[in-house]
């Protein structure tokens, strides 16, 4: 039984590893980092920090975690994903449609 418990606990694990994800990089240098703005007229700044990333949309910053695309790039919470690739990218919140964004030159 104590085996079953401990295999568990590592089931769960990569739930909770985003937790830790540190939100500056240990050289204190400014991590890579985009400004994206979506068809709806919303607009966010995402930093790529190694084995995830920090977004920051409406004052509010969310903490993703990398998720292995096939290609491209793809973050993610248990309520937010953020999927990109070249200068287009995606914004999904919860259950609704995704937005269109793309990188943003201004």
């Amino acid at each position: 039984m104590p085996m079953i418990r401990w295999l568990s606990c590592l089931a769960v694990l990569p739930l909770f590893s985003g937790c830790a994800l540190p939100l500056q990089p240990a050289d204190g240098k400014s991590p890579p980092s985009a400004h994206y703005r979506c068809d709806d007229g919303s607009d966010f700044t995402i930093a790529f920090m190694g084995k995830g990333a920090r977004l920051t949309r409406d004052g509010e910053t969310l903490v993703l975690t990398d998720r292995r695309p096939a290609s491209g790039m793809w973050y993610a919470s248990e309520t937010h994903e953020f999927r990109g690739k070249g200068e287009a990218a995606t914004w999904r919140t919860g259950h609704r449609a995704p937005l269109t964004c793309r990188v943003s030159h201004d």
